[in-house]
């Protein structure tokens, strides 16, 4: 077939291959061709006896709209999950320099930052915009810290 190329017992679309790129792919199953979207479960099945131009029509029909639009949506919500990745990485660096010495981003645990203050440790953990703090401390320096956070 014109502008698909054959790999294994599937086909697939020519072009560039990326996770941008919608991509459409065409296998026979049980005497009918399926035809689905690579990154989404969109897929019409469509009978091996109609001609090529027929299972064209087929999927333009019923597959290729409704499998644009959710290639969108798999697109923004990959989108989102890079943009919030970068955010948190910013976060931390952000966190990290302003506690200087005190603090390590760790080096398994890139969305964590240790701390190593006199008396105390514990955790940073950056996770949406929301950090958690895990301290072990003596009950003299956890009273002062509170006292500290609350202004007393």
């Amino acid at each position: 077939m014109k502008g698909w190329t054959k790999e294994g017992n599937s086909f697939f679309q020519e072009g560039p291959r990326n996770k941008e790129t919608p991509q459409i792919a065409l296998r026979e199953e049980r005497g009918r061709i399926i035809a689905h979207g690579i990154d989404t479960r969109e897929r019409i099945t469509v009978s091996k006896e109609k001609s090529v131009e027929q299972i064209e029509r087929d999927i333009e029909r019923r597959l290729v709209p409704k499998y644009l639009a959710a290639h969108e949506k798999v697109v923004a919500k990959r989108n989102a999950v890079i943009l919030a990745e970068h955010k948190r990485r910013e976060q931390v660096a952000e966190l990290a320099e302003l506690l200087g010495p005190v603090g390590r981003i760790s080096p398994m645990y890139p969305d964590n930052i240790r701390i190593y203050a006199k008396g105390f440790y514990g955790d940073l953990r950056v996770d949406c915009g929301q950090v958690r703090l895990e301290l072990s401390a003596p009950f003299d320096v956890i009273k002062k810290l509170s006292i500290a956070l609350i202004g007393e």
